[in-house]
């Protein structure tokens, strides 16, 4: 489960500082609770007497913390790169598995899919040396 907040969605495992009646406090998100009242966030944090969990409305929730929006974005850019689904929702590799195409057929694939939005030309010629190997192992059969 996810939450919006004025910085971004935040979700279990994210890296956040809290503002709390004792201090501010960074810590991992653990539960994010939707109550009558409004939504809950419990926080673990450690300090010098061990580790604590914290029960604080959403709105004590002030920013990612130590540069974690930052990261997340870099690792939305690794999990679903933009330049494999500039087509829309489908992905390259949903086609791929979806059509049972063997590694010389996905690559071939991949790179006519990807080439406007990363390497151009040069993934064109990529897709040609796939493309190639794939002839001449179905003339050699």
């Amino acid at each position: 489960m996810e939450i919006a907040c004025s910085f971004g969605n935040i979700g279990i495992n994210d890296v956040v500082e809290v503002q709390h009646s004792t201090g501010k406090k960074v810590g991992k998100v653990k539960g994010i609770i939707d109550t009558l009242n409004g939504i809950l966030i419990d926080i673990y944090y450690t300090d010098k007497s061990g580790g604590h969990t914290i029960t604080v409305p959403h709105y004590n929730i002030v920013g990612f913390a130590n540069n974690v929006l930052e990261s997340k974005k870099i690792t939305e850019e690794i999990k679903k790169p933009s330049r494999y689904n500039k087509r829309g929702e489908l992905e390259c590799w949903d086609v791929i598995l979806d059509q049972e195409m063997n590694f010389l057929e996905g690559n071939i694939l991949k790179y006519l899919w990807r080439y406007k939005e990363k390497n151009g030309v040069q993934d064109l010629k990529k897709a040609r040396v796939y493309l190639d190997k794939l002839i001449f192992e179905l003339e050699n059969k």
